[in-house]
Order: C-alpha cells, then sequence, then structure tokens
C-alpha cells in the first residue's frame, strides 16, 4: 500500500535551480503513451507481472499513467530531486490509485531485483552514472524486461528489440527493450 505523505500542494512550483547548476539532472518528459504502448507491444505477459519502476521518476507522469493503465502492477518512482518528488506525492496523492508510490532517492541505493520492469530515461546520466546503471542491472535483474535509451556492451547480449517514441526535447526517439535473465 502506498505511503500518503502530507505535502503543501496548493501553488506547487517546481524550480529549475537545480538544473542550471548540474547538468546530469536536466528535465524533460517522454510521451507516457508511447511508452506504454512500446510495453504492450513487447512485453509478453504483462498482465502477470508485478512491479515496475521508474528510475528518475521527475513529476511522476509515467508511473501514475502505467499505474492506471495496469492497476494489478505495482508502480514506483523514484527521483533524486527533492522538489519534483514533492509534486509527485502530490499528484499520488490526487489520483485515487492503489498501485503507485515514490521515493526520494538515488538509484544507485535500489535492488534491482525486486521488479519485473525497469525504466530509465537515462540520457541524462553521466558515462559513471550510467555504468552503475548497466552493472546493477546486469548483476541484479534476473528474468525481467528493461527499457533504457542508451546502452553499451554490457547489456548488449539482452537487447531485445527497439521502439520508436517521442519525447518533450525530440521526436522519434529510440528506445531500447532488454530482457535480463
Amino acid at each position: 500500500m502506498p505511503r500518503r505523505i502530507h505535502i503543501e500542494c496548493e501553488h506547487y512550483y517546481i524550480s529549475n535551480e537545480l538544473d542550471v547548476t548540474n547538468t546530469s539532472y536536466i528535465y524533460g518528459e517522454a510521451y507516457t503513451g508511447d511508452i506504454i504502448k512500446c510495453m504492450n507491444d513487447h512485453i509478453p505477459n504483462i498482465d502477470e507481472m508485478t512491479s515496475f519502476i521508474d528510475i528518475g521518476s521527475g513529476v511522476g507522469h509515467l508511473v501514475i499513467d502505467v499505474g492506471k493503465t495496469y492497476s494489478a502492477l505495482m508502480c514506483y518512482g523514484i527521483e533524486i530531486h527533492k522538489k519534483r518528488y514533492e509534486s509527485s506525492i502530490c499528484m499520488m496523492n490526487t489520483c485515487n490509485q492503489d498501485n503507485i508510490d515514490f521515493e526520494n532517492v538515488c538509484f544507485r541505493t535500489l535492488y534491482f531485483g525486486n521488479y519485473d520492469i525497469i525504466y530509465c530515461c537515462n540520457t541524462v546520466f553521466s558515462k559513471d552514472d550510467n555504468n552503475v546503471l548497466y552493472r546493477k542491472i546486469e548483476n541484479e535483474v534476473c528474468g525481467g524486461y528493461v527499457l533504457l535509451y542508451n546502452y553499451n556492451d554490457i547489456l548488449k547480449p539482452y537487447l531485445k528489440t527497439k521502439c520508436i517514441i517521442n519525447t518533450s526535447w525530440q521526436d522519434n526517439v529510440e528506445l531500447y527493450v532488454f530482457y535480463v535473465c
């Protein structure tokens, strides 16, 4: 059951201060409908899966849309930017879904083996962050799907397919689907 955290949501404003000072936290949105279509098309038996996580979930749009689409799927979002995390909590508290939760943590602290589907818009990650991400996926995921925008040779053996999606920063962006077993 998701935690219900009280955050004053009226007139909530998200500053871009962190984005200006740390380019690895630049914010953008992928169109959730395109990602859900990619999941429907390339993840078999999605209705039998139990968990989805968005690493770097921003204000939570994707997590909430996935949670509404797959009500049996527990959907998590993690976000390192405190204000975006707080905004996602405000959205969660108003969406009336019991299968959605958010945390204000870094992906390095999570065990990835707890999730059936992992999504990460890793285009904004530094090379070091991506290498940590790829190693964690390789070492911790067993029998799960991973959706990423960038990858290296570590994940190449697990590549299943790619989807073309639209984002706020560009149309026709490649989203890669991996099955790690």
